[in-house]
């Protein structure tokens, strides 16, 4: 009976331990989420003020410029969605990209000014904005880096394929384009056509651009 007695006993503390344990873990938890909020939204905070202060800068005076750099995740690790909101004069910074359940907002002094929406992930790289002022007007762009993620004026597959992806209609015409498989990007200028030189001339499809009269003439196997 006294034996029993004691091992009852034994499980009544065991868990009383278990409760006291859970209930401690659980404030660790609590107060551990708390901590990263407030260090994210901290995070968040600088970033959207770089942007913000950056745009009332430039505002005080027509044809100044100043460039910021936008860091590829917040200081948590978090990845974040910025955007600059002309008709709510505010930049905004949301924050996991995925959920965007977070967010903090810093205002600006103008609604005059290119809207921007950026998505920061990891891998991404920072990226590199300019910002210059003209007739009361804020002109937002991003400098063209490649690897950052964006495929930006100035760069195309071919200088530029961490980037960019070749298509035909992309203004460049790249290995694997011809005239005959992708005219938007390879057409023949007036006065020349599209000339299968290949097949003319025994061998595989190959087509290149020729003067008409070139096309029809024997020596085309010589030239195209």
């Amino acid at each position: 009976m006294l034996k029993g007695q004691i091992s009852i006993d034994f499980l009544i503390i065991v868990i009383f331990a278990f409760l006291i344990f859970l209930e401690l873990f659980q404030v660790y938890y609590y107060e551990s989420n708390s901590a990263m909020i407030i260090e994210s939204k901290a995070s968040a905070l600088r970033v959207a003020n770089v942007v913000a202060r950056a745009i009332n800068e430039v505002l005080k005076a027509n044809e100044t410029s100043m460039v910021v750099t936008l860091p590829e995740t917040l200081d948590t690790g978090d990845t974040y969605y910025l955007e600059v909101k002309a008709a709510g004069r505010r930049v905004e910074v949301f924050w996991p990209v995925s959920t965007q359940n977070s967010s903090v907002a810093v205002p600006i002094l103008t609604n005059n000014v290119t809207e921007l929406n950026i998505s920061k992930t990891a891998g991404s790289g920072s990226t590199t904005l300019r910002l210059v002022s003209s007739n009361g007007l804020v002109n937002i762009s991003v400098i063209s880096v490649c690897g950052d993620g964006y495929c930006t004026s100035g760069e195309n597959c071919q200088n530029c394929a961490a980037d960019c992806t070749c298509y035909c209609g992309d203004g460049v015409c790249t290995s694997g384009e011809d005239c005959n498989n992708c005219e938007a990007d390879c057409g023949c200028t007036s006065g020349r056509v599209c000339c299968d030189c290949g097949t003319l001339c025994n061998g595989p499809p190959a087509y290149a651009c020729v003067g008409e009269s070139l096309c029809n003439n024997i020596y085309r196997c010589n030239l195209c």
